[in-house]
């Protein structure tokens, strides 16, 4: 068997095993040099703008004092291959036209044979190989490395997907990949009405062991437990298997996170007892590391939340149970353990809230008022904003109820317990008015419109989205905005002109309509400044098409100033205080002006 053959057989035997990326390239490039008899190898591939070739590796010493040099396509030797999707050969690469010198090169570069990398129609990159000996590389060599480049380009390009998304040290999917599988799986859940299960598994003092074994033996732990985990690994009495749709990933630095679809809440503690018991039937001593205890969370939709943020902060509750309760343990989230976990929490809310927000929820006890919102040329009722008013006495407002939901991990279930009563009266709304209703980015979900009542009216249904810092996932708000417009509703920003996040959800989202934050209507007739900011998003919302309210018009300054900068509509209390639901406005003295005559709503 010849040299060539016998390389390029090795090498399809160790392409058939799962590698590291690093791992792959390296022994791609040694049995270059092997079957062509050089020194030096390299692999170059395209970055992700595609106009630049990145050094990723190399087998023998670099060419260049700065071996991360980049090469521009159609630059120099490298690039012409990329450029042209052609081989190169040449016998003395420094007289060729197309070399391109640099003073980094620290050898002269004489015979010089490159491919290029190419998976489909996909352009990876170049595979080359040089030797100071003057034409040396023959047209046998360039189809042998043609082959070989042929051989590897499928597994690099799959490898280099796969690079993206995995973890380097456990090869598990990595803790940003986790998140979009998550939120892909949420969406799958809630739309087909099937249970899901996310999984926490948090290695119990794995401090102590780094500290005691040090952190070569604590990473080596975290990379058999994966091995574990994924079902490389067999404990006595058989091995932790997952299902082909499950999905495993490394969530955090001791952490790992089980995704188990189409499982309701009692098959994910079931699945967590199994690894549990699987972990302690290990013999890590064989690998020379200490035995691992985990403890594990779990939290399910519907059960426990509807989004990705609400499910992960449930899981994690979870897990800090199993912590408090002795470790080496599974707990399921339940509403107790968010009122246990806030209560040690640096931001504990008294207890007496959280039994509170108990009731409030199960008993809807909240009363709602209504504010107009109104044509500020023609005064005419174009909308009315609802208005939530705790009825509990341990609730001064309705701030101090959602900053106690939002602690308690149960802003959904007030949010729609909230909008079970501010809806109630829609029937009786006059004309075509529209109904302003408050959402936190938490609550942002297509299964809104499945909540009793909101279908049937979502033409005149606005969901105005407040707390906009809180806005984790754009792409995700984005999608849903998407599906609530394509079945009716519209969107408003509330508190435009608060700070970047305001704005910078107005350029991401282009919502339907905005509301000016009322401390710039506290000043917008006495500061010019204000006024020059709220003409400058006036007049961008124009361009765009979005109208704008002027919220907490208070004074007649006030509500003249925001008229005469050509704001479309206003509320406040200057006009209309919050009342019961869809009370015409009353203008009594209030100064119209020619073309403001009163209109009925």
């Amino acid at each position: 068997m010849s040299t060539a053959l016998r390389v390029l057989s090795q090498l399809t035997r160790e392409l058939q095993h799962a590698l590291p990326f690093s791992e792959l390239l390296q022994i791609i490039v040694e049995r270059a040099t092997a079957m062509l008899g050089v020194d030096r190898a390299g692999i170059r591939l395209l970055d992700p703008s595609g106009t630049k070739l990145l050094a990723v590796c190399r087998a023998g010493s670099p060419m260049h004092l700065n071996p991360n040099e980049t090469f521009l396509i159609g630059e120099g030797l490298l690039g012409w291959i990329v450029e042209h999707g052609e081989s190169l050969r040449t016998g003395d690469a420094e007289a060729d036209p197309r070399f391109v010198p640099r003073e980094s090169l620290r050898d002269h570069l004489n015979s010089f044979l490159g491919v290029p990398l190419i998976a489909g129609d996909t352009m990876l990159g170049v595979l080359s190989a040089s030797t100071p000996r003057t034409n040396y590389f023959t047209d046998e060599h360039e189809e042998q490395l043609t082959l070989l480049a042929g051989i590897a380009a499928p597994h690099i390009e799959i490898a280099r997907r796969d690079f993206v998304v995995r973890d380097p040290l456990t090869g598990l999917f990595n803790h940003a990949h986790f998140h979009e599988m998550l939120e892909r799986e949420i969406e799958r859940s809630v739309a087909y009405g099937l249970p899901f299960s996310l999984v926490l598994v948090d290695v119990d003092d794995f401090q102590a062991i780094n500290d005691l074994h040090g952190h070569h033996k604590g990473d080596a732990l975290l990379k058999c437990i994966a091995e574990v985990l994924v079902g490389r690994r067999a404990p006595e009495g058989g091995t932790f298997r997952l299902r082909a749709q499950d999905a495993v990933a490394r969530y955090g630095g001791d952490e790992f996170a089980l995704i188990l679809p189409h499982t309701p809440k009692s098959g994910g503690v079931a699945k967590g007892d199994q690894l549990r018991g699987y972990l302690q039937h290990y013999d890590f001593s064989q690998s020379g590391l200490p035995s691992p205890r985990v403890s594990v969370g779990v939290a399910a939709v519907p059960d426990d939340a509807h989004d990705r943020s609400s499910l992960i902060a449930a899981a994690e509750h979870a897990v800090r149970a199993a912590k408090r309760s002795g470790r080496n343990t599974t707990v399921a989230y339940s509403r107790a353990l968010a009122v246990a976990s806030a209560l040690e929490s640096s931001m504990a809310v008294d207890i007496d809230k959280f039994i509170a927000l108990e009731a409030t929820i199960e008993r809807c006890a909240f009363d709602y008022v209504y504010q107009p919102i109104v044509d500020s040329s023609t005064h005419a009722i174009v909308a009315y904003e609802a208005l939530c008013r705790p009825t509990h006495e341990a609730f001064k407002g309705p701030a101090a109820l959602f900053e106690t939901a939002q602690h308690a991990g149960r802003v959904a279930e007030l949010g729609r317990a909230t909008r079970k009563v501010s809806t109630a009266p829609l029937d009786e709304m006059p004309g075509r008015a529209m109904l302003f209703l408050n959402l936190h980015p938490r609550e942002l979900d297509t299964s809104l419109m499945e909540e009793p009542g909101l279908a049937e009216h979502a033409d005149r249904l606005v969901f105005e989205i407040t707390e906009t810092a809180a806005i984790e996932d754009y792409d995700r708000v984005r999608r849903v905005i998407k599906v609530l417009r394509e079945r009716g509703c519209r969107i408003a920003l509330d508190d435009l002109g608060a700070g970047y996040a305001g704005l910078n959800s107005l350029a991401q989202l282009q919502p339907d309509f905005v509301k000016l934050d009322m401390a710039l209507i506290r000043r917008i007739h006495t500061k010019s400044s204000t006024r020059r900011l709220v003409k400058h998003i006036l007049e961008f919302c124009s361009g765009e098409k979005i109208p704008v309210i002027s919220e907490g018009v208070e004074t007649e300054a006030e509500h003249d100033m925001v008229r005469e900068i050509g704001c479309p509509m206003m509320q406040g209390d200057y006009l209309a205080s919050p009342g019961p639901a869809f009370v015409p406005l009353d203008l009594g003295d209030m100064p119209r002006g020619p073309r403001a005559a009163k209109a009925s709503p």
